[in-house]
């Protein structure tokens, strides 16, 4: 009972079959018996997020470690939020694609306090796409050398929110934040089908994610209730696993194989683009959907669902109005989301 450990650990098991408040309790008694006790805190984080507590969740949140080997490389001070006027900031990369989606709309923020310059730090396949996103004068992929400029400042993007005290009622959600290449958009239009509304699917995540049993459908045999809806065209948006199954589908399920079309997410936004909606399990592709304020629904896992998409809610604050959320209510049952998917989908084509 002295041991902090335990009590994190206990808090994690009753969070993850949402005994919450048994869940909170546990963090908070290991933080009493030890302040820094840095696991506790970032697992109270999560939980608080996902309650929409963001104050004390984005301060906990900072117990995070992930940005640890980039901090040790750059030379300048962490920005805290202090004035920007005339200084030069770069947001480093931190956790997913997904994550670097979500907060790349808090540039135009740092500009309103004077920056001068912004540059991002990102995975490769998102320096296209982040190259011309509002407020940001530079995007530098992870593969590539840092540059010689020097920069006066530099942030972690996940704390972003509560550097600028976000709250529920005061998430920068204004859509779309993202934009895609109009020629890139123009090159793959034709590619796409001419007839029905048409629906971009993806049933898999990266399988190397924690959660990823959870959150991924078997595969695409499993949305298979969706092809009962007349008049949609389906075009798959999976990338590497489950991209064979799109190349194969099952003989009653046409769906257009739209991988040979992606290098990156510049040409994935430009092909969501030319779509009427985008049906998804939560993986980045939802994020860039919803930055591009395109109709976007989303299969959630009951265990460990993501903070981000909160309880009890079927809209996202963050992506206002685009965002639907489908919600298994008991593990690893997926039929009866899709057979709910099935009904809206005939709905949205009425």
């Amino acid at each position: 009972p002295q041991v902090p450990a335990g009590w994190s650990n206990l808090g994690v098991l009753y969070a993850s079959i949402k005994r919450e408040e048994e869940a909170e309790q546990c963090h908070r008694t290991a933080l009493t018996l030890d302040p820094d006790y840095a696991s506790a805190r970032f697992n109270l984080a999560y939980l608080l997020l996902r309650q929409g507590r963001f104050p004390e969740g984005w301060t906990a949140l900072e117990a995070r470690d992930w940005y640890a080997p980039l901090a040790g490389l750059l030379a300048c001070p962490r920005w805290q939020g202090e004035p920007l006027s005339r200084k030069s900031l770069l947001i480093g990369c931190e956790a997913g694609h997904g994550d670097m989606i979500q907060f790349v709309r808090y540039p135009p923020m740092l500009k309103a306090l004077g920056a001068a310059r912004v540059a991002i730090l990102c995975h490769p396949g998102l320096a296209p796409l982040f190259a011309t996103a509002p407020g940001i004068d530079q995007a530098i992929p992870l593969d590539q050398p840092l540059p010689s400029w020097e920069w006066d400042c530099w942030v972690p993007p996940l704390s972003l929110p509560g550097l600028f005290n976000t709250t529920l009622s005061s998430i920068p959600a204004t859509l779309p934040y993202l934009f895609p290449d109009p020629a890139r958009v123009a090159a793959l239009a034709g590619r796409l089908p001419r007839e029905g509304l048409r629906v971009g699917l993806v049933w898999r995540g990266n399988p190397n994610f924690e959660n990823d049993a959870d959150r991924s459908l078997p595969g695409l045999a499993s949305l298979q209730a969706l092809a009962s809806v007349p008049g949609i065209r389906f075009v798959s948006l999976q990338k590497g696993t489950g991209e064979d199954e799109a190349e194969n589908p099952p003989m009653d399920f046409p769906v257009l194989n739209g991988a040979p079309m992606l290098n990156d997410f510049a040409d994935t936004a430009a092909l969501i683009t030319g779509l009427d909606l985008v049906i998804t399990v939560d993986t980045a592709v939802a994020h860039l959907t919803g930055a591009l304020g395109k109709p976007c629904w989303i299969l959630l896992p009951w265990y460990q669902t993501d903070w981000r998409w909160l309880d009890g809610r079927d809209d996202s604050p963050w992506y206002p109005h685009v965002v639907r959320l489908f919600r298994q209510t008991a593990r690893g049952e997926w039929a009866p989301v899709v057979e709910r998917i099935a009904a809206a989908l005939a709905e949205f084509v009425a």
